[in-house]
């Protein structure tokens, strides 16, 4: 079993990973096709933070550790590739 500390460092990077994935893909897709197409990418993701971190913070959290929090559960889902 991994340590506390070290599970959320990994999620972390996979997060950090995903994220770089959307960025390039929505800027890809902006040069390719329409920049409204691009934020068409980014938007859903954008919006799924904002909403990840509305419950966070209903959860008592506060300041970076909510930022956090919403940020991997955004973008942790390259971890199942």
């Amino acid at each position: 079993m991994r340590e506390p500390r070290e599970a959320s460092t990994g999620d972390l990077a996979a997060a950090y990973f995903c994220s770089g994935v959307v960025i390039v893909a929505s800027v890809t897709v902006g040069m390719l096709v329409d920049p409204l197409v691009a934020a068409l990418v980014a938007g859903p993701f954008a919006a799924l933070f904002f909403i990840g971190l509305v419950v966070t913070h209903f959860h008592h959290k506060r300041g970076m550790d909510a930022v956090r929090q919403a940020y991997v559960a955004t973008f942790v889902w390259t971890k199942w590739f």
